[in-house]
C-alpha cells in the first residue's frame, strides 16, 4: 500500500493550486485526473483575468501550473475515481485502473461545459461561442 498525505481528485487550476500549497508544506501529493490536465481552462484560447499575467492561453497556463507542481514532487495519475471510502485512519480511492490510499482527500473536480451540438462547434469556441459572460465579455467590447 502506497499511503500519501493528500490525494487531489482533479487537475484544474483549483486542484493544482491545492497541490502547490500542500507540496510547499512538505506533504506527499498525488493528483488524479480522468481527462485533461488543466481541466476546463486548458481549452480557453485566452486568459486575461489572472493577476500579473496580461494574456496567456489556457493551455499554456495549465502547462505552467503542471510543470510547477511536478517539479515540486507531485505525482500524477490518469484514472477515474468511482468510489471513496474511509478505512481506519486513511481514505481508499477506487479507480478504474488502480486503488489509491491517502490521509486526506481534496475534491477539485470542476465543471464541464455542455456542447450545443452545432456543426464545427469546437472550432468556434473563443471565436463566437463563449461560456462565461464575465470572463469573455471584454473580448467582444464594441461589437
Amino acid at each position: 500500500m502506497n499511503l500519501v498525505d493528500i490525494i487531489i481528485v482533479g487537475s484544474g487550476p483549483a486542484g493544482m493550486t491545492a497541490a502547490l500549497y500542500a507540496l510547499r508544506a512538505n506533504k506527499t501529493v498525488t493528483v488524479i485526473e480522468k481527462e485533461t490536465i488543466g481541466g476546463q481552462i486548458a481549452i480557453s484560447p485566452r486568459l486575461e483575468n489572472f493577476p500579473s499575467i496580461m494574456s496567456i492561453s489556457g493551455e499554456e497556463f495549465s502547462d505552467k501550473l503542471f510543470e510547477q507542481i511536478t517539479e515540486l514532487g507531485a505525482n500524477l495519475e490518469i484514472d477515474e475515481i468511482s468510489k471513496i471510502s474511509k478505512e481506519n485512519d486513511y481514505f481508499v480511492l477506487t479507480g478504474e485502473s488502480d486503488t489509491y490510499y491517502a490521509k486526506s482527500v481534496i475534491l477539485a473536480t470542476g465543471v464541464k461545459h455542455r456542447d450545443l451540438g452545432l456543426e464545427n462547434e469546437e472550432n468556434l469556441i473563443g471565436n463566437g461561442i463563449s461560456y462565461c459572460a464575465t470572463c469573455d465579455g471584454p473580448f467582444f467590447k464594441g461589437q
